[in-house]
């Protein structure tokens, strides 16, 4: 791998090699896995801070190792996923809606706590605490979604059910081509950041306490809380915050 790189960074800039490190480390450290969607480009390239151009010419590079791979209109995916698939899955997003698919992840994942907390291995439960703290220490809404969606991913994977992997990656999948407008980033304030936190922290303890019913429990009253501040539910709000 090291060969390889050499010869295909000899021809670049440093501002080149730099962004494409910094997109490998980005890649690498967030835990991406096989046809999950990277942030826009507007996202990435303020998060990395880099220009668009660069960002590219990183994209097209992972591009042709088959690191990555761009759909027009759809996004840019981890590995070499078959487009044909993720159209499928932009039809879906276009035929439904927020409510519903926080309504998928209500109904599947507080079970999945449930089996987290039987099955999760150490390697889990370290990761699962890291995901909370850092979750928790996040300085903007883009930071704490990539933690937050790990954390949550981590969940399932603990499972060690290759059923509930497969049917959480395409509920990730939909929620992250679904049109949410600005309701996401406009409700996450400081308050709601605070609740998410706790309750991250909680659950993490749970599961690795090895207590099924509360993991299950406290997993499903997170995804209540999510579709109160989302939907804006002002009695389902109050009981979050309280």
């Amino acid at each position: 791998m090291a060969a390889n790189d050499g010869a295909q960074y000899s021809v670049g800039t440093r501002a080149e090699r730099m962004t494409l490190q910094k997109l490998r480390h980005l890649i690498e450290r967030s835990d991406f896995r096989e046809g999950d969607k990277l942030p826009p480009e507007r996202t990435l390239s303020k998060e990395l801070g880099v220009s668009r151009r660069l960002l590219r010419n990183a994209f097209a590079v992972l591009e042709s190792e088959g690191k990555i791979w761009r759909g027009v209109g759809q996004g840019t995916f981890v590995g070499t996923k078959s487009p044909k698939d993720v159209g499928d899955l932009v039809t879906l997003a276009q035929a439904s809606n927020p409510v519903a698919v926080i309504e998928a992840r209500l109904a599947l994942e507080p079970i999945c706590a449930r089996f987290a907390a039987q099955r999760a291995t150490s390697e889990h439960l370290s990761l699962l605490k890291r995901c909370a703290e850092e979750s928790g220490r996040a300085r903007s809404f883009a930071e704490f979604d990539r933690w937050d969606e790990r954390f949550h991913r981590t969940i399932v994977d603990a499972t060690g059910n290759n059923v509930f992997q497969a049917m959480h990656s395409v509920i990730r999948s939909v929620w992250s081509e679904i049109s949410w407008g600005d309701a996401r980033t406009r409700n996450f304030t400081a308050e709601w950041h605070r609740i998410y936190a706790r309750q991250h922290r909680v659950i993490g303890e749970a599961i690795e306490n090895r207590d099924l019913v509360r993991a299950e429990n406290l997993t499903l009253e997170h995804w209540q809380t999510m579709r109160a501040n989302l939907t804006r539910d002002p009695v389902a709000m109050a009981g979050a915050a309280s």
